[in-house]
Order: C-alpha cells, then sequence, then structure tokens
C-alpha cells in the first residue's frame, strides 16, 4: 500500500501520514493503522496526575529512567534519519531529542541524589582520607620490608640483603609518588 493511498483510506494528509509512519504507524494495513491511531489518541489524554519524581520509589525510577532512555534512543534515531532524509521536520526532532534527553538527566541526577542521601557513595574528601590511611599503611609495610624479610632472603648474611632491599623500596617509593594520586585536586 502506497502512502497516499494510507492517507485517503485513514482520511489524512499524506504528509501528516508520513509523519505519522516514521513515529511508528503501521504502513501496510489500515485497520492496524487506525488502531494505532486511536491508542495514540487515548494515550495523549493520560497523565500521572500528582506524582512527582520524589514520590516514586527506587524501583519505579529506575523503570521511568530505562523507559526515558529508550525513549532518547528512538528520539535520536528519528531525528538521524530525518537529517538523512532531508525532512523538514528536523527541526521538530532536534527540539524532540533534547527534551527528552534533558528529562533523562533530570531523572538521572535524582536517581544519584537518592543514592548519595542512601550513602552508596561517599564523599570525595572521605575517599581520599580512606586512601591516605591505606597507602600510608602500605608504605609502612614497604619501609619494614628489608629487615623483615632480610634474614629469609640471604640466611647466611641477612645484612647483605638488607641493601638491595632498601634499595628497591626506595625505588618503589618514587614510583608510587612520581604518580601523585592522593593530590586534594586530583
Amino acid at each position: 500500500m502506497t502512502l497516499e493511498q494510507l492517507a485517503t483510506a485513514l482520511d489524512i494528509s499524506q504528509g501528516h501520514a508520513s509523519k505519522m509512519v516514521r513515529q511508528g504507524m503501521p504502513r501496510h494495513d489500515v485497520e492496524a493503522a487506525r488502531a494505532w491511531l486511536a491508542e495514540r489518541a487515548a494515550g495523549r489524554g493520560r497523565r500521572m496526575a500528582g506524582v512527582t519524581i520524589a514520590a516514586l520509589d527506587e524501583h519505579s525510577l529506575d523503570d521511568i529512567i530505562q523507559q526515558q532512555g529508550n525513549l532518547v534512543a528512538s528520539a535520536r534515531v528519528a531525528y538521524r534519519n530525518a537529517i538523512e532524509s532531508g525532512d523538514p521536520q528536523q527541526g521538530k526532532l532536534q527540539t524532540a531529542y533534547n527534551q527528552a534527553l534533558k528529562t533523562l538527566i533530570s531523572l538521572e541526577e535524582e536517581q544519584k541524589k537518592r543514592a548519595m542521601a542512601d550513602a552508596e557513595y561517599i564523599s570525595k574528601a572521605e575517599a581520599l582520607t580512606a586512601i591516605k590511611t591505606l597507602v600510608g599503611e602500605i608504605l609502612s609495610k614497604l619501609d619494614d620490608l628489608p629487615t623483615d624479610v632480610a634474614e629469609r632472603c640471604n640466611k647466611a648474611n641477612p645484612a647483605q640483603a638488607i641493601k638491595p632491599l632498601q634499595d628497591w623500596v626506595r625505588k618503589t617509593r618514587e614510583e608510587i609518588s612520581a604518580h601523585d594520586l592522593l593530590r586534594e585536586d586530583a
């Protein structure tokens, strides 16, 4: 069935039929197209009255983020196809994509806020303190290594093993400090 035949059967303009097909309306079955249009029209009246992001539980927020991600992907594809085909509706499709992406970002920010409130994340300052403490303990053990293992390295003359081990510790500390991982602004 041609687009013109479909538009005539649905009593809509060919341009409107083309737009609806791009948005997912079945093209080869008039009854399926009518059902799609009716479902779409019914969906326009539905709203989530009184529902706010704050009222959503974590499970529903995860589901909504997933749905919004799918919507963003679909909007991106529609916009890309419009660009490639030279569709005059590019501007509207770009706006739809931008709005869908903005909503997704807002939802993800809300999810991060909730995760922070639930202490699933720790602050940067807390992480740096924990890492510095751990690295301090490791470096302390590293400094003690020559005297702790010298006897196992050279049972006959442990003092002879200490110097190469101390050199290795010094070299390892220099390599670690060269990374400068514990800077406050890192």
